[in-house]
């Protein structure tokens, strides 16, 4: 079973990516357990119209949760940049880096 991604930032993908490549799944794989996982915690019956649309709600916020979790490493990558940035900036006060010969 293939899946595919769409709607879902770069940023998004990559992250899953990195996720998947650590537990050394495919993408696919990871995320079909990433879903059961939800799935286990839910009732569904056999294949009634009703599972359909819960299944397709539960992709949906699936992808969300991993859409938002990746917001927010992107905001801290960002302010991490920002920290390292401004040290390298002060140090550069203090030691520069090529003295006066």
């Amino acid at each position: 079973m293939d899946i595919s991604i769409h709607g879902l930032s770069p940023h998004t993908v990559m992250t899953i990516d990195q996720m998947r490549k650590a537990k050394s799944l495919s993408r696919s794989q990871f995320l079909v357990n990433l879903i059961d996982q939800q799935v286990d915690k839910l009732q569904f019956t056999s294949g009634t119209s009703s599972d359909e649309s819960r299944y397709t709600e539960l992709l949906t916020k699936v992808c969300q949760i991993i859409e938002n979790n990746t917001a927010a490493l992107t905001r801290q990558d960002t302010a991490l940049e920002k920290l390292l940035y401004e040290l390298e900036a002060e140090n550069e006060k203090v030691l520069p880096t090529n003295p006066a010969e």
